[in-house]
């Protein structure tokens, strides 16, 4: 009997990998790793989500059981999916906390149809609406008044995102949403009872693991230390969602930013190349096209917004760099009439993944 040779594919080795209880070390074991994190953010990105204009106007017509229905159908998909939580996440930090009409419209989806749902939207709602009173300046930059109302708003958002939580301890919204408002008091406490609760109830969340990570950059009181520490201890839960990975990317990416406002653009080209090396991340690629364009390498830049437009096509600010960029090497400019990916992709500087607590670039 003849036995064709066997080929250890990647396939083969990423099969084994999964199967087996040893964190990945290698080089190549890594990669795939990488591979399976971007194919995870690549998938995340596709998923349909109604724009933050259509989740806005679902509330301020009231018609709260259409947004139940979604936000239902997403946890479903999530329990079975981790890569549903994008949509799910999403969902929420579409309401636009810079809408006055919505408070009132809240309170009565609260009063007439109480549940954790309702509770989640007032209470994101309050603590999206607190960044946007806080503005997007460093503490020392920012008017008292500004941080009053923050916390202001806050204080009011925190007793619905409990109640939330209580209602449905497998709620990611509600976790990532308090994790901030601890942060912004300065709590590493609160923070991190919030994400060990989180993750004890959802071992596959990513969103939570990215916020509370976050919350250790030394910005925020943490530290490089501290980040790399909890980056490292990561190697279990990616057997739970692929995305999980590309967080071990964050120190690097800290460090990218630190060496960017210290105006280092190559060290930090150095160490976003070293994010990007656990897996793709838009905001990373966006960065690093931005840092090649200061150094004049400008076809590396284009490189990376065009990777960037193949999980979002909606950026405007990356559709002008390409746009530019193409013009200035003497490529063909990309088609203007191509439609947009409908998944949602936060644009605003008041959505979570872009919030201004996070300082804005040099």
């Amino acid at each position: 009997m003849k036995f064709s040779a066997f080929k250890f594919t990647p396939a083969i080795a990423l099969i084994f990998l999964l199967l087996t209880d040893i964190p990945a070390k290698s080089e190549t074991s890594s990669q795939l790793m990488a591979e399976r994190a971007s194919n995870g953010l690549l998938t995340a990105s596709k998923l349909d989500c109604p724009t933050p204009a259509e989740i806005t106007d679902l509330i301020l017509q009231e018609k709260f059981e259409e947004f139940e229905k979604w936000a239902k159908y997403y946890e479903k998909q999530f329990s079975k999916d981790p890569l549903y939580e994008a949509p799910l996440v999403d969902l929420y930090d579409g309401i636009d906390p810079e809408n006055g009409f919505l408070p009132d419209k809240l309170t009565k989806w609260v009063n007439t149809r109480p549940s954790y749902i309702s509770y989640a939207a007032r209470g994101i709602y309050k603590a999206n609406q607190g960044w946007v009173i806080r503005g997007d300046k460093y503490v020392k930059d920012t008017p008292p008044e500004n941080l009053y109302g923050m916390h202001l708003s806050h204080e009011e958002a925190k007793p619905d995102l409990l109640t939330a939580i209580k209602l449905n301890k497998k709620f990611s919204p509600a976790y990532c949403s308090l994790i901030g408002v601890e942060m912004a008091k300065g709590d590493s406490y609160g923070t991190t009872s919030i994400h060990d609760l989180a993750v004890r109830s959802i071992p596959e969340t990513y969103y939570v693991r990215y916020d509370y990570l976050r919350s250790l950059q030394p910005r925020w009181g943490g530290s490089f230390e501290l980040m790399q520490e909890y980056a490292d201890g990561l190697d279990k839960a990616v057997k739970k969602n692929p995305r999980i990975w590309s967080l071990k990317g964050e120190v690097a990416a800290e460090r990218g930013k630190t060496a960017w406002q210290d105006k280092d653009y190559n060290s930090a080209i150095q160490y976003y190349t070293e994010a990007l090396s656990y897996g793709d991340r838009k905001n990373f690629l966006k960065y690093r096209g931005r840092l090649y364009m200061l150094v004049g390498q400008d076809a590396l830049a284009l490189e990376n917004f065009q990777k960037f437009r193949k999980y979002d096509n909606a950026d405007k600010a990356v559709t002008a760099y390409i746009v530019s960029l193409t013009e200035k090497l003497g490529m063909n400019s990309p088609q203007k009439n191509e439609t947009p990916n409908k998944s949602f992709q936060p644009t605003s500087f008041w959505q979570f993944r872009s919030r201004p607590y996070i300082p804005n670039l040099p």
